[in-house]
């Protein structure tokens, strides 16, 4: 897969493969030694529990590394658009921390997160998805970077008219998991280039700045504002209801009444998130996935996808997955649910 890519032009992509190599290896020596730890069944409970989390965690991380190395790929191929609105800068710091699970991290070292906001802030011209992964890898930096028992700042300040971030603690050295690594630092430079502005870096600090915005924050705006969705269900009244559901949150959305014509759709129209009915007649959801997939980069076939189905249990869940489907939701469908579901792969 990491072959198809195409680089960033000035990127030394070799160089990019062999540092990628070498971070996906630290979560995985991880979930592999407590693998080992918890097959001898020598420990206590609390072991158990203790290794479980970790394992978690790590997979969690690795999972998260290969959607920044994605996305790098996608912004060097240029297919990675932004949606700039008016946006909550001091909201969106929250999110991206709370999210992360970035205290489970700096807790286990004992690392304390603060943050500031300025009451005085207004909305900043962004794309939220976008700022909140920028805040994510430049506070899971300073963790990594933080002395255990350390702290790590992160301030949201008003600053000519706008917003300026700073992060204590994250630098973009390399190291042993310390600062941003290779990834991590080619992916904020990018998206910094897109939202025209880039990173600063001084006396322990990473920050950067944001304009001001003039209207409303994202937090009256639908939560799917802007986003490609392309439903597909042989069911007419199915179909109708996605539209509705989907649209009603805002969303730009294309329906489809079998695989057969939603796989031009994918390729031409370039739909940022699939939602796709499992149960079909000729092709069912699982085909159709796994044909999206084979369109490679170039093709769209790295879109979020989201499998609907009757079926929902674990090994169906674990079928969608394995088919190349990145969320399962069961039928009936809660919209809740669905959007939270499309809303959590856009801010991966």
């Amino acid at each position: 897969m990491l072959a198809a890519m195409s680089a960033p032009p000035d990127d030394d992509w070799p160089a990019l493969l062999a540092e990628a190599t070498r971070e996906l290896r630290m979560p995985l020596n991880a979930v592999l030694g407590w693998v080992q730890i918890l097959r001898s069944a020598d420990g206590d409970e609390e072991q158990r529990r203790h290794a479980l989390e970790t394992i978690e965690r790590n997979a969690r991380l690795q999972a998260q590394l290969l959607d920044d190395l994605l996305d790098l790929a996608r912004v060097g191929a240029g297919q990675l658009q932004l949606r700039v609105r008016p946006v909550d800068a001091g909201r969106v710091v929250a999110q991206a921390i709370d999210k992360l699970q970035l205290g489970a991290i700096a807790g286990e070292r004992g690392v304390l997160i603060e943050r500031t906001v300025d009451p005085h802030l207004g909305p900043v011209a962004a794309d939220p998805l976008r700022l909140e992964q920028l805040v994510r890898l430049l506070a899971l930096a300073a963790v990594r970077a933080a002395p255990d028992r350390g702290v790590v700042e992160i301030h949201v300040e008003a600053a000519g008219g706008g917003a300026r971030i700073r992060v204590g603690g994250a630098h973009t050295g390399g190291g042993n998991g310390g600062g941003l690594a290779g990834v991590a630092r080619r992916l904020v430079d990018r998206l910094l280039a897109l939202h025209e502005t880039r990173l600063e870096l001084a006396q322990g600090e990473a920050r950067f700045a944001l304009p001001a915005a003039s209207g409303p924050t994202d937090e009256q705006a639908p939560p799917l504002a802007g986003v490609k969705v392309l439903a597909v269900d042989d069911e007419a009244d199915a179909r109708a209801v996605l539209r509705a559901l989907l649209e009603q949150q805002g969303a730009e959305v294309r329906v489809a009444g079998s695989a057969k014509e939603a796989l031009p759709m994918v390729s031409e129209w370039r739909p940022d998130v699939l939602v796709s009915d499992i149960g079909m007649p000729d092709i069912d959801g699982y085909e159709l996935i796994l044909r999206v997939r084979a369109l490679g980069q170039k093709g769209g076939g790295f879109v979020r996808a989201v499998a609907l189905t009757a079926y929902a249990s674990e090994e169906d869940a674990r079928l969608a997955h394995h088919a190349g489907f990145d969320r399962h939701v069961p039928k009936p469908v809660d919209a809740g649910q669905l959007v939270r579901h499309i809303v959590e792969l856009l801010a991966r």
